[in-house]
């Protein structure tokens, strides 16, 4: 468990349940082999990763120039150069090639500048699991398993029974969605100063609470890219009945982008190709090129997001 910053008193993830997703791992290794294999290797596992490990992305990075390594608590980003560096008192140093005029929520919304910004009220919020934000301390870097499950101490302890550990796939419509939105949105907490949820000034969201307890929705109508949430909320039907994991896998999906259930037009035809479902068909006979063509070369952007 990493612990940046000083204690003073407050609640830790241990001492709020949090386990780590290694502790998870070593049961459903046996129960779900194939989730924790592509997560391990997913978009969300590497939201953040520790600046010693031996991944490929930390150990290729470039420090700038009046920071050791040692100087660096973790890293954002991937190798193409588009990464943050996170230092060791939660500063934040962009990579000379991140843009610093990103167009995309919410990096523009909480003010994205090399100068001011500070990991610690900002970042670690959605790139760690179980983030403190009254301690300064996570349970664990990226979005592991306990981000979207909750706090697994009880769930082990009582030897995987059902009912101790949250299910998304079995909350209220609603309820579900929050699970994403609790960082896939564009607003600020309660006290209006940070872009993640954070409950009764302390802790994180619990999966499965009702998020608007602790988070204040800007649900923007434009095109947002981390934001996707704001605007699924903010769409008519029948948009707004579907969920998050109609179309993308928290856990990944054998390396497809986005975290996407699939990578190719099958996954619009589901319901698009599917004269049941009520909504715009599409084919050869109506849409020239939909059955040689990915849908979103076109349709970047579907779902008003």
């Amino acid at each position: 468990m990493i612990s940046p910053g000083p204690a003073r008193g407050y609640p830790t993830p241990g001492e709020a349940g949090y386990i780590g997703s290694e502790r998870c791992c070593s049961c459903h290794e046996a129960t779900h082999p194939e989730l924790v294999r592509e997560w391990r290797a997913s978009a969300h596992r590497l939201a953040m990763i520790p600046a010693l490990s031996n991944n490929a992305v930390s150990a290729n990075v470039k420090m700038p120039a009046s920071f050791e390594r040692g100087n660096i608590l973790a890293v954002i980003g991937r190798e193409d150069g588009k990464y943050v560096l996170i230092g060791s008192g939660f500063q934040v140093f962009p990579a000379e090639s991140f843009s610093l005029d990103n167009p995309f929520p919410p990096h523009d919304r909480i003010g994205f500048d090399r100068e001011k910004l500070d990991a610690s009220e900002s970042c670690l919020g959605c790139h760690a699991t179980g983030y403190f934000l009254s301690a300064k301390k996570y349970a664990e870097p990226g979005v592991a398993c306990e981000a979207c499950h909750g706090a697994g101490k009880k769930h082990a302890e009582a030897g995987g029974s059902a009912g101790t550990i949250v299910n998304p796939a079995r909350l209220p419509h609603e309820r579900r969605l929050m699970v994403c939105g609790q960082c896939h949105s564009c607003g600020k907490d309660t006290s209006g100063k940070h872009p993640f949820p954070v409950v009764n000034g302390v802790g994180p969201f619990t999966p499965g609470d009702n998020l608007a307890s602790a988070f204040v929705d800007d649900r923007p109508i434009a095109d947002t890219r981390g934001g996707e949430y704001s605007t699924f909320i903010n769409a008519p039907e029948p948009y707004s009945s579907q969920a998050c994991t109609d179309c993308h896998d928290p856990h990944g999906k054998a390396g497809n982008p986005s975290l996407l259930v699939r990578s190719t037009s099958a996954l619009c035809l589901r319901c698009h190709g599917n004269p049941l479902s009520g909504i715009v068909q599409v084919g050869p006979e109506r849409h020239w090129g939909a059955d040689k063509h990915n849908c979103w070369f076109c349709h970047k952007y579907t779902h008003t997001h």
